[in-house]
Order: structure tokens, then C-alpha cells, then sequence
């Protein structure tokens, strides 16, 4: 990958070293958890949401 890069009088094009393409599990983030997502799955489950949206993308 070629970055430019101004030099006050001259454009100089040079090279970026490549990327890591995988990354280690251990090296990811793991988001804040909140009680927020719990709940959610709590009322969907109770209110049969999961049967009620396949009812309604069923092929006729």
C-alpha cells in the first residue's frame, strides 16, 4: 500500500509496512457487559417473539 505524503515543495510516494491479517483472541476487547441485553432476551423469550417473527417470514 503506497501512502503520499507532502514534503512542502515535491510529493513523495512511500511504503507502509503490511498489516497483521489475523489477530489473537487474546489481543480483542471485551466490551462492558450490562444487565441491558439479559432483560431483552428475557421479554422476547417471554412474549414468543422468536415464533412470532419466523410465523411471519415463513414462505407462503
Amino acid at each position: 500500500m503506497w501512502q503520499i505524503r507532502h514534503n512542502r515543495y515535491v510529493f513523495q510516494a512511500q511504503s507502509l509496512a503490511p498489516r497483521e491479517l489475523f489477530l489473537a483472541a487474546s489481543a480483542l476487547v471485551r466490551p462492558a457487559t450490562t444487565p441491558f441485553y439479559a432483560k431483552l432476551d428475557q421479554t422476547l423469550n417471554a412474549s414468543a417473539f422468536a415464533a412470532h417473527a419466523r410465523a411471519l417470514c415463513a414462505p407462503a
